[in-house]
């Protein structure tokens, strides 16, 4: 992070990909504070300088989103100074993962009622997880009215783009790219954020997509398949405003930044193009943030918001389970 910024800024990773990711980014980034949300002591990282709130499960079994969310209310209080302290809150997670749909509406409408500026980033489930579709799609009509931005990212995209490994480093290996590209994100372009991606009533989300080039290729080439990573999730003619961030070696020069800036302009139309670049890597990533969306794959996830102008039938957040009660347990 810039050693000017005195942001304060809070991260939280919720569940098992949450966790993953921030751990990721926690080796990655100087951000100040951490923390890591999981029913699950394995979820959280040895060597992490951060808090841990491991939540008590209380009802065993495979139960429902609202009571998930009414059973950790108590315990997601004990941090409500830390999240209300805070400049931002950057949530990673999977929205598709029980936990995280519980978990991030409540934390995103904390942050609104104390005017924190809050950044869900969101790696979607893959096309093969039809179970957790419909979790991902209501947890994002949950947050949209709460949440600042937010962030999508395809993860089949991302898997896509990997070389031919083992599927046992795939994952590893996916946490690390996304934790980089935010990483390079947050720690250089605040402002440029906020404009990008402030959520209007016509946009609906952003979406990150990156590419990486070798020192042998130019930094086209890397911009290239972060298009290529865009344009299977939406269609780039309908983006209204990009961020692009460069990271590349020493020999990284404003023609070869131009020179990605006018691939850019050629793919989305006459987008608001914003940039940023550094020079520390040696090999050459480029992120591109693309917002004010007409439509992406991940729409049809929560068919009831269509049916319902953008609302879904679980609209209470603050939803009470008496715990003492003989309640059923549901099943997914």
């Amino acid at each position: 992070m810039n050693s000017g910024n005195t942001r304060n800024v809070l991260v939280l990773g919720i569940g098992n990909v949450g966790c993953q990711i921030l751990s990721n980014l926690e080796s990655k980034s100087d951000f100040d504070k951490f923390t890591y949300i999981s029913p699950s002591l394995e979820d959280f990282p040895q060597s992490s300088k951060g808090h841990f709130l491991k939540l008590d499960m209380k009802i065993g079994g495979s139960i429902s989103i609202p009571m998930i969310r009414s059973l950790c209310k108590t315990q997601i209080d004990e941090i409500s100074d830390s999240i209300i302290s805070s400049d931002y809150v950057i949530i990673t997670c999977n929205p598709g993962e029980k936990i995280g749909a519980a978990l991030v509406p409540i934390i995103a409408k904390l942050c609104h009622d104390n005017d924190t500026k809050c950044i869900p980033v969101l790696s979607m489930p893959y096309d093969h997880e039809t179970h957790r579709h419909f979790n991902a799609g209501t947890t994002l009509t949950k947050i949209k009215q709460y949440s600042s931005n937010i962030i999508l990212i395809d993860n089949d995209e991302i898997l896509e783009s990997l070389p031919r490994i083992p599927i046992s480093n795939a994952f590893d290996l996916i946490y690390s790219k996304i934790a980089l590209s935010l990483s390079s994100l947050f720690s250089n372009n605040y402002e440029q954020l906020e404009n990008i991606l402030e959520i209007t009533e016509d946009d609906k989300y952003s979406i990150l997509s990156f590419g990486e080039s070798s020192q042998d290729e130019n930094t086209n080439a890397a911009v290239k398949n972060a298009l290529q990573m865009l344009s299977n999730t939406t269609n780039p003619s309908s983006i209204s405003r990009v961020l692009l961030f460069l990271n590349g070696n020493s020999k990284l020069s404003t023609t070869d930044v131009l020179s990605s800036i006018n691939m850019i302009k050629g793919q989305v139309n006459e987008s608001q193009i914003s940039h940023n670049y550094s020079n520390t890597n040696s090999e050459t990533m480029a992120v591109l943030i693309s917002s004010g969306l007409s439509q992406t794959k991940f729409d049809d996830y929560d068919p009831l918001s269509n049916i319902f102008a953008g609302n879904n039938l679980d609209t209470d957040i603050e939803y009470h389970v008496n715990e003492n009660l003989d309640i059923p347990i549901l099943s997914d």
